[in-house]
């Protein structure tokens, strides 16, 4: 297992102390859902109090190598058995310090994560792109397959202001978003919710074609969710590129 820290803020005596208690926790939880063997594990320092700048927990964040599994808001704890305050910086060599952790999730819910991960991975293969006969105007796939951060190129037949078409796009993503935020997370089999789309740029590329570049993060089902809306729209569209 690899483990990456975040910003080097973490000593080396404190690392290795981490390591051997969180290494093996995370192998137990998440080992009996995933057949990768690569982790990647993230320790995020957080201040618990600001203005003297203690650190009392970290964050941490665990990736599974080709399985499209995250974990975040695990929190990992910890004290020293004198009571004095330790900081993730510190050199700990020979002090005692004991951790634990917090907001694991039950193997239920890992199970629930593995399963729509696995839907969501799936999904990016070339096997499963956009259905082009779902739409009136003309589709090309230029090797996006489920891009984070694909492009979506509109080329329309009469001019059209800009900042209208964003508007647009931008109420599709949070029609998409809202939808996502209402799914019911108690219906196991309900792969609707996949994730929120966080932003979008765009620019004019040409007279008529316009480009929007969207942070989808996990969100993948959000593409088809905008191409849906501009196929209902007004719009006189010629052609999507996706890339």
């Amino acid at each position: 297992m690899k483990i990456y820290i975040s910003e080097g803020r973490c000593s080396d005596s404190f690392l290795e102390k981490v390591e051997s208690f969180v290494v093996p926790i995370i192998k137990s939880e998440v080992g009996p859902h995933v057949k990768e063997s690569l982790l990647w594990i993230g320790l995020y320092i957080r201040k618990s109090d600001v203005n003297n700048s203690i650190y009392h927990f970290c964050m941490i964040d665990v990736l599974v190598a080709k399985a499209a599994l995250r974990i975040w808001d695990v929190e990992l704890h910890w004290r020293s058995s004198d009571g004095s305050i330790v900081l993730a910086s510190d050199d700990v060599a020979d002090k005692e310090i004991s951790f634990w952790i917090e907001n694991m999730p039950s193997q239920e819910r890992l199970q629930q994560v593995v399963e729509r991960n696995e839907y969501m991975w799936k999904r990016s293969t070339k096997e499963a792109t956009v259905d082009k006969k779902l739409y009136r105007f003309k589709i090309r796939e230029m090797g996006w397959f489920g891009s984070s951060f694909p492009d979506i190129g509109i080329r329309i037949k009469t001019p059209v202001n800009i900042e209208i078409l964003a508007e647009f796009i931008g109420n599709a993503i949070e029609s998409y978003n809202q939808k996502s935020l209402l799914k019911d997370d108690s219906d196991e089999n309900d792969m609707t919710n996949l994730g929120l789309i966080h932003n979008f740029s765009y620019e004019k590329r040409k007279k008529n074609v316009y480009l929007f570049t969207l942070d989808m993060g996990s969100a993948l089902d959000g593409v088809d969710a905008i191409l849906q809306a501009l196929n209902d729209s007004d719009f006189e569209i010629a052609l999507i590129t996706l890339e």
